[in-house]
């Protein structure tokens, strides 16, 4: 892997979603915060099993389409449901005050949130427009995430991979999520040549 190419994108990806994150800590009753990053070479499944939450989890997904085609990802644990409603949304709109708020409902909504962020830091750099997928949802164990996600991406391909953890803390409690953008090395390429 290109070094400077690695050193470009983290640093893009990563200045996005601080920024994205800043904005969730100040509309809600939470605080939102990067708490580490990385670049590794991969394929879509090794990303997967790289994860560190616990199964059952719940994945929202979507590709972007276009010059610089590229998938990104966020990782949920359904155990954090209830936690990041309340920090989502605030206390009357949380599942047990309002039983058809699911979890799906709330992070299909927070993955298109943080994951159009990661988007637009990268391609904004390079001045292109473009119009992502709807956001997917799936859940489950890994096979079932795996599956669902191998209907958009070649499962097998070797991608570029930023992984990102967040932390969302409101009052004792804190819960986790994974961000994962798997970038073809063309758009890694070109992100290097704007120097980031």
């Amino acid at each position: 892997m290109n070094e400077e190419e690695n050193i470009v994108l983290q640093r893009l990806s990563a200045a996005g979603l601080e920024r994205c994150l800043a904005r969730l800590s100040g509309a809600s009753a939470a605080a939102w915060k990067l708490t580490g990053s990385g670049i590794f070479l991969g394929t879509l499944s090794e990303a997967v099993r790289r994860h560190d939450l616990k199964e059952p989890a719940a994945a929202v997904y979507f590709n972007v389409q276009g010059e610089f085609p590229f998938t990104s990802l966020m990782f949920f644990d359904l155990a954090d449901t209830e936690h990041l409603s309340k920090c989502f949304m605030g206390e009357s709109f949380s599942p047990a005050a309002r039983p058809g708020i699911t979890g799906e409902v709330v992070f299909l909504e927070l993955g298109n949130i943080v994951l159009n962020s990661l988007m637009n830091a990268l391609l904004n750099v390079l001045k292109k427009n473009t119009i992502p997928g709807l956001p997917r949802y799936v859940d489950g164990d890994m096979p079932r995430i795996l599956a669902g996600l191998g209907s958009v991406l070649d499962l097998g391909r070797e991608f570029r991979i930023f992984k990102a953890t967040l932390t969302i803390s409101r009052g004792e409690r804190s819960g986790k999520s994974e961000v994962f953008a798997m970038i073809p090395g063309e758009l890694a390429a070109e992100l290097a040549k704007t120097g980031g």
